[in-house]
């Protein structure tokens, strides 16, 4: 996950931002959250990534990005939701986003579109199912290759949590 959350922003000065006892306040800065200011920080380590290795791809820097990622916040302990719930894997995706780790990440996963079209083709779909998929019904009677086997940097499977039984 990109930082995403009170991040210290430029503002228009002329906008109000907050109000206090119905006088309203302007800054040239305010706390922004949202995907609007993830996406700039995601945008810009990709960037660098490419600067540092121009060879790579765009599924190569999403895989150095994503296995990088680390899973415990800056004590060490799981991030947490805004209920103070523990965030799962569908709330922080792989994780807070580390530039450093990412410039090295010792394993990518890079995975091609004709990667993606082979594991389209091992699912036996019919050519309308296909199409919906890969968006073109082109490669659809050249599946030479296919394949189930797709290298991606994140799988998840969510299991229901229940304890039964006797504990001592």
């Amino acid at each position: 996950m990109a930082p995403g959350v009170l991040i210290l922003a430029a503002f228009p000065p002329n906008i109000f931002s907050e109000s206090i006892q119905n006088i309203e306040l302007s800054s040239d800065y305010e706390l922004r959250s949202g995907t609007s200011m993830a996406a700039s920080h995601a945008s810009g380590i990709a960037a660098m990534l490419k600067g540092a290795h121009p060879e790579w791809s765009t599924s190569a820097i999403r895989s150095s990005m994503m296995t990088t990622a680390n899973h415990l916040d800056s004590t060490q302990k799981p991030f947490r939701e805004d209920d103070n719930m523990i965030a799962t894997p569908r709330d922080m995706g792989a994780g807070n986003v580390d530039p450093n780790r990412a410039l090295d990440p010792g394993l990518l996963y890079d995975a091609t579109p004709q990667d993606y079209i082979n594991l389209i083709c091992s699912m036996n779909f019919t050519e309308e199912q296909f199409k919906t998929f890969a968006r073109s019904s082109a490669n659809y009677n050249n599946c030479s290759n296919p394949s189930a086997d797709l290298n991606y940097p994140s799988f998840i499977a969510l299991y229901p949590f229940s304890l039964e039984g006797n504990f001592t």
